[in-house]
């Protein structure tokens, strides 16, 4: 060590250790400010109000007609949709006799799992 220095080795590590972590905090503080800034978008007015409620009411009517009506989803792998109070209904019925419950439940799992061929 010369005379001329006025640290040590030791010190000036722990100098810019303290100033990097000091710089990485300011970093991360000055990216939290400029998300939380533009994140702002302001109080919510009349119309985009009436703009979300319109949008909710779509997606509930698109949800309770998924869950209270019949269709066909996929004709070729025979895929249909049942209301969930019916298909209740059926696994109840399915399972009355476990066994046979169980025995359809694989058969319909070991069904699904084939590869459709083509040719």
């Amino acid at each position: 060590m010369s005379k001329n220095s006025c640290c040590s080795d030791n010190t000036k590590s722990l100098i810019a250790g303290f100033f990097g972590v000091l710089g990485s905090f300011l970093i991360v503080g000055v990216l939290a400010w400029l998300l939380v800034r533009r994140a702002d978008v302001g109080p919510v007015d009349a119309a985009r109000a009436e703009i979300r409620k319109k949008a909710l009411g779509e997606i509930r009517s698109a949800g309770l007609e998924a869950i209270t009506s019949y269709k066909v989803e996929d004709i070729n792998k025979g895929w249909y949709r049942l209301p969930v109070a019916r298909g209740m209904e059926i696994v109840a019925e399915e399972w009355k006799n476990a066994a046979a419950g169980r025995a359809k439940l694989l058969e319909r799992y070991e069904n699904s799992q084939k590869k459709i061929s083509f040719e």
